[in-house]
């Protein structure tokens, strides 16, 4: 994809799914139920666990037949050498082994990845990450999305993430 493509994307995302600019009430979609899931990047140099991955992201991915998904950087970057203004991106296999290998060498510091079937999109960064579904599909995969034990695994939230994640529920 060109940046236009890209940016235009990112603006799809932005308004009918996640905003982060509007944090914490950034959910833009009442069709959509979300989840936040810690990183223990610090510890393992991973952006997701695997079994975080495979029970939750490829599970949607699966059943919505998206064999890969598209990975952009939620800003624009400006080189200063060149001046040029860039969004990085990256097309991943939804495969744990093509994530994980992604997540290990990439530039990107926070991001959208979202897949052609658009159900479903993440924001992550190496802190936290959460993703949306559709209410439809969580449903159906019975995913274990638990309000109480999400706010349970940020004990350190404050107020303002804590009404982040309600509104992720809403």
């Amino acid at each position: 994809m060109n940046k236009e493509q890209l940016d235009n994307l990112n603006i799809m995302i932005r308004e009918n799914f996640l905003n982060p600019d509007d944090y914490p009430n950034a959910k833009k979609n009442k069709a959509l139920i979300g989840s936040v899931y810690k990183n223990d990047f610090e510890e393992s140099g991973k952006w997701f666990s695997q079994k975080d991955y495979i029970n939750v992201i490829q599970k949607i991915a699966k059943f919505s037949k998206d064999e890969e998904f598209l990975v952009i950087e939620d800003f624009e970057r400006t080189y200063k050498s060149s001046g040029k203004v860039v969004r990085l991106s990256e097309t991943v296999a939804e495969s744990w082994i093509q994530f994980s290998a992604f997540t290990e060498r990439t530039d990107i510091l926070s991001f959208f990845a979202i897949g052609r079937s658009q159900n479903w999109v993440i924001w992550a960064n190496r802190d936290y990450w959460c993703i949306l579904v559709k209410k439809s599909i969580d449903k159906i995969l019975k995913l274990d999305n638990k309000q109480e034990l999400n706010i349970a695994s940020f004990s350190e939230a404050d107020e303002e993430f804590i009404s982040f994640i309600k509104n992720l529920y809403s």
